[in-house]
């Protein structure tokens, strides 16, 4: 039991070798569980507190907007500030995508896959539903539904699955999907006559679509390609900041779109149209939910990648809804409360998965 007893001139090399990589684990560990930096603390109540942050953001947007009105017309480099801010979310995302997580989600290339198709599907499904009776909602309704339906995953479904315990490979696959075939897919959209109601929608946009194409990929890409040139273990080190600099961007783009819609349609008090937005938006950010959560039950799937699933079919990147709500459809305030609303339920309906799988302790 006594190695320095049973070799005076201490232990053999091998035995060495293993005390020495057991000191450099524990010391390890031990630099682990150190108590986190003020960033690390800050990020973690961001994270926790994001749904009271957002409700946050839209209080002050509703008495306080001048600030979110400036935001709005100001240009920088020589692009609106929406649009730079629209750039920073989706730069941050691509640093986020790391390249052995990814490789590894394609181990479920098929639920990525599938997903996709459910990702899309479903909500431009419910668009054309609704569609058929347009005349009962408010105008602004159904281009705000169907904008909301055309976006990518949105890059805190990473972080909800982080917290329930999902598969963040499975997560980053369908971030990473999604967010490249989304240009095309909305200028697809926006060349047809599909969705079309009244002249509204996306048709009238295709310059701007094509345009957004060309820079929305090569953020991403630059993100990855940031990542891949410093390595994982720093941005590993940065990630506090990097998750406090992107909630910042979203409260920022939030606010500052909301400042523009909430105060005129609060001070016009047309409940009955609230209501109409209201439940057609908790209708299809829900059957986002509902279907992810089918397809894997028919599937199989095992519950790490089931919870995964259900934050990635459900969550939009609405950060840039409210970016391109802002450019095409200014003029109708109720597309800006569509995403607004959406942003509110799928983070209300992921805290409620989130508390459902992963009870304390």
């Amino acid at each position: 039991g006594n190695v320095t007893a049973a070799y005076p001139s201490g232990p053999p090399t091998r035995q060495r070798e293993i005390d020495g990589k057991s000191f450099m684990h524990r010391s390890h560990d031990q630099r682990d569980i150190s108590p986190p930096g003020v960033a690390a603390r800050l990020a973690t109540f961001a994270d926790r507190r994001l749904l009271s942050l957002l409700l946050l953001a839209y209080v002050t947007a509703t008495f306080l907007p001048a600030w979110g009105q400036t935001i709005r017309t100001t240009t920088a480099v020589p692009v609106p500030v929406p649009v730079l801010l629209l750039a920073v979310l989706l730069f941050i995302a691509g640093l986020g995508m790391d390249g052995d997580q990814l490789r590894e989600s394609m181990r479920w290339k098929w639920l990525v896959i599938v997903g996709q198709v459910a990702l899309w599907g479903g909500p431009l499904l419910v668009v054309a539903v609704l569609g058929r009776a347009a005349d009962l909602f408010p105008p602004g309704l159904l281009p705000g539904l169907t904008l909301v339906a055309l976006m990518p995953t949105a890059a805190s479904s990473v972080a909800w699955s982080q917290l329930s315990r999902g598969n963040v490979a499975l997560s980053l696959g369908l971030l990473a999907t999604s967010t490249l075939l989304s240009p095309f897919l909305i200028y697809a959209v926006g060349r047809s006559e599909l969705f079309a109601t009244e002249g509204e929608l996306i048709s009238s946009a295709n310059s701007t679509v094509v345009s957004l194409v060309s820079w929305i990929i090569p953020a991403v890409i630059a993100g990855a390609g940031v990542r891949w040139l410093v390595g994982n273990e720093r941005i590993r080190t940065i990630r506090p900041y990097i998750k406090l600099v992107s909630t910042a961007v979203l409260l920022t783009l939030n606010y500052a779109n909301a400042a523009v819609a909430l105060p005129d349609l609060l001070a016009g008090s047309n409940w009955s149209a609230l209501v109409a937005v209201a439940g057609s938006t908790v209708t299809m950010c829900s059957g986002g939910f509902l279907v992810g959560w089918l397809l894997t039950q028919a599937a199989g799937v095992e519950h790490g990648a089931r919870r995964s699933f259900l934050f990635g079919m459900g969550m939009k990147n609405t950060g840039m809804a409210l970016v391109l709500a802002g450019m095409w459809f200014a003029s109708q305030p109720w597309a800006i409360v569509v995403i607004i609303l959406y942003t509110l339920t799928q983070h209300v309906l992921a805290a409620a998965g989130h508390q459902q799988v992963c009870e304390p302790g």
